[in-house]
């Protein structure tokens, strides 16, 4: 092996290390790799100099050094990449303007990278946010319809039902989520049909179905929020429409706490379930087991988002930090 090789072996080991680094939050062993390698004239100098920017866990610090990196190196091969990152940040923390504009980059000049789709599913989301409902459901049938299979196929059909929702389209709502379940079966994606299923037909007062997809709801995971409230809307709809109740059905319990506390990291709080609902998905799409905390006040309720449960403070500290450390987001520890 030549040296040259060597230390192109060298830096990409260290590299990888430095990112395995950055992604459990060990941001100090992170940065002992990175900069191990951007004194070289390794390709990887200008990605570990993009590493040392990610391990910075202030948002507005990182967001200023992400666009200086890309004034010092316009040229840069990744630069979709940098945009990405850039697009993430803004939409995580509802700077839904700068979001579009930097997902709109790689749109528009990058469709042969890695990060396109990506990037097209999170432009859809932040024009719905912003209300822009039909520029998103035409970004989201690009990404449905494009030939080769992609992870992000499923969200955007939902989402295209969620618009429709969103508009008070009930009967295309119902359409759209049942083409949604009937292509796509993954649990997270059923668990979210079924309850908007059960919202839309009880916003067209078809009672009976509105119970049937509400059950369906808890069944499919009766521990998410989805089915706290899908219990609170059954108890709702006997009550008021006393026909709907079986005698011989059996009454839905909420399943027993648990005797042990847990520890859960809390990563936002949101007056309205479709904000918490995006990062909700945001976190699960990186692997963390993200859901809603509804919280009732006096006039009305907020959805907060926590990672977890964690048997140890360890563990939950340990993800805290990898969520401060990845997205730059205000997170703490919560005993329950």
């Amino acid at each position: 092996m030549t040296l040259t090789s060597h230390l192109f072996a060298s830096a990409k080991s260290d590299y990888k290390k430095g990112l395995k680094y950055l992604k459990k939050g060990e941001n100090s062993r992170a940065i002992q790799k990175f900069n191990k390698i951007i004194y070289s004239n390794s390709k990887y100098k200008l990605k570990a100099k993009l590493g040392l920017i990610e391990c910075n866990t202030n948002y507005l610090d990182t967001l200023a050094l992400l666009h200086q990196f890309l004034k010092e190196y316009p040229n840069y091969e990744d630069k979709a990449d940098v945009h990405y990152k850039l697009g993430h940040l803004y939409y995580l923390h509802n700077n839904l303007k700068s979001a579009t504009k930097q997902f709109s980059i790689i749109t528009n000049q990058d469709k042969d990278k890695k990060v396109y789709f990506g990037a097209l599913y999170w432009l859809g989301n932040s024009l719905i946010q912003n209300k822009e409902f039909n520029s998103a459901q035409k970004i989201f049938k690009i990404i449905i319809h494009n030939k080769k299979y992609n992870t992000y196929q499923p969200l955007a059909s939902l989402r295209i039902a969620d618009i429709y929702f969103y508009q008070k389209k009930f009967y295309s709502a119902i359409t759209n989520y049942k083409q949604t379940l009937k292509n796509y079966r993954t649990p997270s994606i059923k668990l979210e049909c079924y309850f908007f299923l059960a919202q839309s037909y009880e916003m067209i007062q078809d009672f009976s179905k509105a119970k049937s997809y509400y059950a369906q709801t808890i069944k499919n995971n009766k521990n998410s929020l989805f089915a706290d409230i899908s219990r609170e809307k059954i108890q709702y709809l006997n009550k008021k429409h006393p026909m709907l109740l079986k005698k011989n059905k059996r009454k839905l319990k909420k399943p027993k706490p648990s005797t042990k506390p847990f520890y859960y990291v809390q990563v936002g709080s949101f007056e309205h379930l479709s904000s918490a609902n995006n990062l909700r998905l945001f976190l699960k799409k990186a692997k963390f087991p993200a859901f809603f905390k509804k919280i009732k006040l006096p006039k009305k309720y907020i959805y907060k988002i926590w990672v977890g449960p964690y048997k140890t403070y360890e563990k939950s500290s340990k993800i805290k930090s990898q969520i401060i450390s990845a997205y730059k987001l205000e997170a703490f520890i919560i005993q329950e």
